[in-house]
């Protein structure tokens, strides 16, 4: 049997395959490697960040925060128009209790003679007077203090494009002192910074302080309603930008970022708002608010 010569040249391959086919194959190959590498490392970061951000507060089940929200400065001082007590429970599942207490609670401040109204605490004795004086009066003791001013909650308002909120009534007053003018319909609305800011400082009614404290609990549900939106993510830099600027807390950037994650699928049943119970009284010609006999840690539970 008479063998067949073989042909001159480079070997041929398969029918139809290009000889430049076998070096992208390999670059293929090389970019797919890339790839999963990535994915891989994209992979073992995201679940760092998520221990990193989980653990920003180690074993503690609760850690709580006295939350002053601060008037714009008259003659040298600020008073804290609202005071809140926030315990927000980190296990077994994340919860937020807010405990509002009256500005005008009756309270002995340290160090002080005589009684005073619990908001004069910040502008006697700024954030350290107003903690000792919680702690002294309720017996709770916060682990940090955050402070928001006015102008910065309309800040935070704006950067998130508006909060929709379901205002209660109707709302008109104007003070010129402060720069203060609130004219606000009854309805669903999505209200600007300069609006929530009204809405959360109006008290000229007949309920005073305590219609105020459920206006300001309406807001803060509605608030962290929309924060809790995915598409606030859109907002974070500019929502990030007006925190910093306009916030005051011993928290940590870190812990602050902790807080947000663990916090960022809430359920709207798992944020319970309370309000320090109690009742008005003149005394001495000055309007107080006297609380009741109150187990302020059990207030605190979920």
């Amino acid at each position: 049997m008479t063998r067949r010569p073989l042909p001159s040249g480079p070997f041929p391959g398969p029918v139809g395959r290009s000889r430049w086919e076998r070096p992208r194959r390999r670059g293929c190959r090389s970019c797919l490697g890339g790839l999963l590498l990535g994915l891989f490392l994209l992979a073992v970061g995201a679940v760092g960040l998520h221990f990193g951000l989980s653990g920003t507060f180690g074993s503690r089940r609760a850690v709580t925060l006295l939350v002053l929200g601060v008037d714009q400065p008259q003659n040298g001082q600020a008073r804290s128009d609202t005071l809140l007590l926030v315990r927000v429970h980190l296990r077994p599942s994340p919860q937020v209790v807010v405990l509002s207490l009256p500005r005008d609670t009756r309270v002995r401040l340290p160090g002080r003679r005589g009684w005073h109204k619990l908001n004069a605490a910040f502008a006697l004795g700024g954030i350290d007077l107003a903690r000792r004086t919680v702690s002294d009066r309720f017996g709770v003791y916060p682990d940090y203090s955050l402070i928001l001013y006015s102008e910065g909650l309309a800040a935070v308002v704006d950067a998130l494009g508006g909060v929709p909120v379901e205002v209660p009534c109707r709302m008109d007053y104007d003070d010129n002192a402060q720069d203060l003018h609130i004219h606000l319909r009854p309805g669903w609305q999505k209200l600007n910074g300069t609006q929530a800011v009204g809405l959360v400082r109006f008290r000229d009614d007949r309920r005073g302080d305590l219609g105020r404290i459920e206006r300001q609990q309406i807001f803060l549900r509605a608030l962290v309603k929309h924060l809790l939106r995915p598409s606030t993510l859109l907002r974070l830099g500019p929502l990030w930008k007006a925190a910093r600027r306009t916030l005051e807390t011993d928290l940590g950037t870190w812990q602050l970022l902790g807080l947000g994650y663990r916090l960022r699928k809430l359920p709207p049943e798992n944020l319970h708002t309370r309000v320090l119970p109690g009742r008005p009284r003149y005394i001495g010609g000055v309007s107080y608010y006297l609380p009741s006999t109150w187990d302020m840690e059990a207030a605190l539970e979920p």
